[in-house]
């Protein structure tokens, strides 16, 4: 197994005089506690002592996984490990189901072409190597926002082209039932519609829907 604890990490650590132990309860919420006694153990491993760590504890001990459906506070970056469970899928969800660009960023011994064609399908934004290098993860995480953005930029296109169909094939076929059944003629069921809509407080595509309801 490569070292995760570089000597580039170790340095750092040696330097510091204050790290934050972040976690996260059952439930996905965070906490970040700070913490001035810490040391490397090891080429895989950094020991943090517990002193009145109550909450940070209790949250390493629950071990949050699996993942939970859905995250109830704001998330920018998501960093993971390969798994071979149905992680991937919940991860997958999150960050469609999100209004706001979270970035999924995977954590790999070797990109080998079977792992990155898995990272292509969970829809990673990008993807860094161990041992982790600094130099190496700043850009990685750039590209990797830019990446989560520009898809979240397009979803949101789509969704609003897509909605934007739907509601003119609504308007479509209430005006055809208006037509149908009354002497209206197409600009004057168009009207009907724009009018009913101001009137009620409702999209033309509510009110075109509630028509196309009636008639069935």
């Amino acid at each position: 197994m490569s070292d995760l604890i570089t000597t580039e990490v170790r340095e750092s650590v040696e330097r510091s005089v204050l790290c934050w132990l972040a976690t996260s309860d059952e439930n996905g919420q965070p906490n970040v506690s700070p913490k001035e006694v810490f040391a490397v153990a090891d080429s895989q491993n950094i020991v943090v002592a517990n002193i009145a760590s109550p909450r940070s504890a209790k949250n390493i001990r629950a071990n949050l996984w699996p993942l939970p459906e859905t995250l109830d506070f704001p998330v920018d970056i998501i960093f993971s490990g390969v798994f071979q469970d149905s992680s991937h899928a919940r991860l997958k969800k999150i960050i469609r189901d999100s209004t706001d660009a979270v970035t999924l960023i995977f954590i790999v011994e070797y990109a080998s072409p079977s792992t990155l064609s898995q990272l292509l399908e969970i829809e990673s934004h990008g993807v860094v190597t161990v041992p982790l290098k600094s130099h190496d993860v700043l850009p990685s995480l750039v590209v990797a926002r830019r990446n989560s953005e520009d898809l979240l930029k397009s979803r949101k296109e789509i969704n609003k082209a897509h909605n934007k169909l739907s509601s003119m094939s609504l308007l479509n076929k209430a005006k055809v039932i208006l037509m149908k059944n009354t002497p209206m003629t197409e600009e004057e069921a168009h009207q009907f519609l724009s009018k009913s809509a101001m009137e009620e407080r409702k999209s033309i595509a509510e009110i075109a829907e509630i028509i196309i309801d009636k008639s069935e």
